[in-house]
């Protein structure tokens, strides 16, 4: 939200009121300096659409810095003598000063854009640190133990099988032999016996009466003595084929078993090998992990470097402008300037919005460290360094929270439409403050906003809902 009466032009306006109060003042004429130093500010200020940022910013700098020390040359000279005209003097110190600041801020954003940028690729290098980190730890923990055991257990299994499976096919050999033997015997025994019987029958055409009768009986006999022996040489014959389907059997069952017996030996390799595989990989990943974990300390140092060399730096500056300002507007108000109300609360808005900038920086550069630094210990300067930065940034949300309830007690002692009321509530919200029942900022000796003569300002016209501080 824009606030209308803090616009630099209007705040000259309001101090040619008070130059007109000083008259001819004897002595150094801090009125003149005042009237000199407005006339080149809203220079500035009316450049470029009346933000000056048509202007070179060192024409700018140089014009803010060359304003305040002449202002306060010639407030240090009047001996404060004329309190309207030194409150103007201030009023127009803490204006400079802002816009000293906002010079400060602009390098400072510039300098935190190249370290975001920075931290965009350490945090690429981070994450491929912690995922190849996490798949190393995945890999080192692969234990295929129990597996290999129970591959173990089940080929022990299978070679006990294979050795009663080799011991009944040598059984069955030989019981196969044996019977082969039998049975070629008893073929043998059965073709003599045979010959007998028909040497006999061949003796019945030669004899006569009873002996004729005896010898084929004979015959007769000898013949079912041949029929038994090939009865049993026959019997061998089934025995021998059961012998040979039980030995085709063994053989298949032991075949079937080294079968699975290569199987078993084929996966423990196989997993032998897998947990070898792990190993080496997860050896690599971790060497990967380390490279880019000290990618991303490297990394992070180049942040820290352009923190240090171009964002605190900056920080500083505009915080101590921004704290120039908010001492003169108050040291004015306390002498009834009436624009050193506006000038107070964009002070401290914009000090608060500066301080919130370094600590959301600072966050992030700390969450990123501080996982850094989980994979990679800082020692010796980094530690401090870091350390160092953090502490800056604990003091810098220290002082937001303290700027944003300042801002919205002086908003609320300038009083306001609803639309203003809104604002002063979210902003003790960012300050974690509650609304108060009275207004009481511990301004000593500060005059009450309502009481302080202001001609040509409305404090309480806002244009909309969100104001930003600018004093532009």
């Amino acid at each position: 939200m824009q606030y209308r009466a803090m616009n630099r032009g209007g705040v000259v306006l309001a101090l040619g009121a008070a130059l007109l109060v000083a008259g001819c003042e004897r002595g150094p004429n801090l009125a003149d300096v005042v009237e000199e130093q407005a006339e080149r500010l809203n220079f500035v200020w009316s450049g470029a659409g009346g933000a000056g940022m048509g202007i070179h910013p060192e024409v700018r700098a140089t014009t803010y810095r060359d304003a305040i020390a002449a202002l306060q040359r010639g407030i240090e000279r009047s001996g404060g003598r004329n309190e309207t005209v030194t409150a103007a003097a201030r009023t127009l110190v803490a204006q400079a000063s802002i816009g000293e600041a906002e010079l400060s801020v602009q390098t400072m954003s510039r300098g935190s854009l190249s370290a975001v940028q920075r931290l965009s690729e350490v945090t690429s290098e981070l994450n491929r640190a912690l995922s190849d980190r996490a798949l190393a730890a995945g890999l080192r923990a692969y234990d295929p133990s129990e597996d290999l055991a129970e591959l173990e257990d089940a080929a022990g299994a299978v070679r006990v099988g294979l050795r009663d499976h080799r011991g009944r096919l040598e059984e069955r050999r030989a019981a196969l032999e044996s019977a082969e033997a039998q049975r070629q015997s008893l073929m043998a025994n059965a073709r003599e016996v045979r010959v007998r019987a028909t040497e006999v029958r061949d003796q019945v055409g030669q004899r006569e009466g009873m002996d004729r009768a005896e010898t084929i009986t004979e015959a007769v006999r000898i013949g079912r003595e041949a029929d038994a022996i090939e009865k049993q040489a026959a019997e061998k014959g089934f025995e021998i084929e059961r012998f040979m389907r039980e030995i085709g059997e063994s053989e298949a069952d032991i075949s079937a078993g080294e079968r699975r017996l290569t199987m078993v030996e084929q996966a423990q390799q196989q997993l032998r090998e897998k947990v070898e595989s792990a190993r080496t990989q997860a050896r690599q990943m971790s060497e990967e992990a380390e490279r880019s974990s000290a990618r991303a300390s490297d990394g992070l140092k180049d942040v820290l470097d352009i923190i240090e060399e171009r964002v605190t730096p900056a920080y500083e500056q505009a915080r101590g402008a921004y704290q120039r300002a908010i001492q003169q507007a108050r040291q004015a108000g306390r002498a009834g300037g009436g624009s050193a109300n506006a000038a107070l609360a964009s002070a401290e808005h914009s000090l608060a919005s500066l301080a919130e900038q370094y600590v959301v920086l600072g966050e992030v550069v700390q969450e990123i460290g501080t996982e850094i630094a989980n994979l990679q210990r800082f020692e010796g300067a980094m530690r401090s360094r870091f350390d160092a930065f953090v502490r800056s940034v604990e003091e810098a949300a220290s002082l937001r929270d303290e700027s944003f309830g300042s801002a919205a007690e002086m908003l609320s002692r300038i009083g306001g439409n609803e639309q203003l009321e809104r604002v002063i509530e979210r902003l003790r919200e960012r300050a974690g403050t509650p609304m108060p029942a009275t207004h009481d900022d511990g301004m000593d000796g500060m005059t009450e906003p309502e009481s302080w003569d202001d001609p040509g300002e409305d404090p309480g016209d806002y244009e909309d809902d969100d104001w930003d501080g600018s004093s532009e």
